[in-house]
């Protein structure tokens, strides 16, 4: 099913999801925010040397934003491996070509919400790479991945099966300058509606369109993703206007 096309201007979504034309899907499934966060650690609010990667306002950021989030069953004391719909949201209002990209994709199997929030994550950075853009602000409501990324030590992760996806943004971050940011579940609500529709999408290649009037200059996005190769993820829709 290919990402609906947004109802505001570029820059208020980015600052206020609820005006998105996305609604959250009903259904058992939930978003890997209500479900991310460590049970008995102190929150990164409380922690003031964290405080820098708390971003409460994006639309006070510099440069291109990606938000990103996953959708999935919560977890279980048996980890038991089941699906989950990634969704991404790119803000770049300093090109004029793809000023914001919707995109969708599916994780085959994962075992824990975090895992999958990571693949969202590591999708997001081979995709931003791809697209060469550079200074990316990456947002997630993902608490415990937030503070793991931002750690000095990352040779200890919380779940050892996140750590191919975190090691795939640690290699691109360094080059382009990008950064990971903790938003509230409130600001995710672009990627968080992406992803649910990617969960329950029944498509089985990548969709892909354009509103944007480049007028003789081709939109090279669909070329830009058809290099993104990640292991059990599949890219299902793309949309940029």
């Amino acid at each position: 099913m290919p990402a609906p096309s947004p109802d505001q201007p570029q820059q208020q979504q980015a600052t206020n999801h609820q005006g998105s034309s996305l609604m959250p899907a009903t259904g058992t499934h939930t978003t890997s925010s209500q479900f991310c966060d460590p049970g008995n650690t102190t929150s990164l609010q409380q922690v003031p040397m964290m405080n820098r990667f708390i971003i409460t306002d994006p639309a006070t950021l510099q440069g291109p934003i990606c938000y990103f989030d996953a959708s999935l069953l919560p977890d279980n004391t048996q980890a038991t491996p089941r699906p989950a719909g990634l969704g991404i949201f790119i803000s770049n209002l300093q090109v004029p070509m793809y000023q914001s990209i919707h995109i969708q994709a599916h994780l085959q199997s994962c075992t824990s919400v975090l895992m999958a929030e990571a693949a969202a994550l590591a999708l997001a950075a081979l995709i931003t790479s791809n697209l060469n853009i550079t200074g990316c602000t990456f947002l997630s409501d993902c608490e415990q991945l937030v503070h793991f990324i931002n750690s000095v030590d990352q040779s200890n992760p919380p779940d050892w099966r996140i750590k191919p996806f975190t090691q795939i943004f640690s290699n691109s971050s360094p080059g382009y300058s990008s950064r990971l940011c903790k938003i509230s579940r409130n600001l995710n609500h672009l990627a968080d509606g992406l992803a649910r529709q990617a969960l329950s999408s029944n498509s089985l290649g990548l969709l892909t369109s354009c509103s944007n009037n480049h007028g003789s200059v081709q939109c090279f996005v669909p070329q830009a993703l058809q290099y993104v190769d990640l292991h059990l993820v599949t890219l299902l829709a793309a949309s940029c206007c």
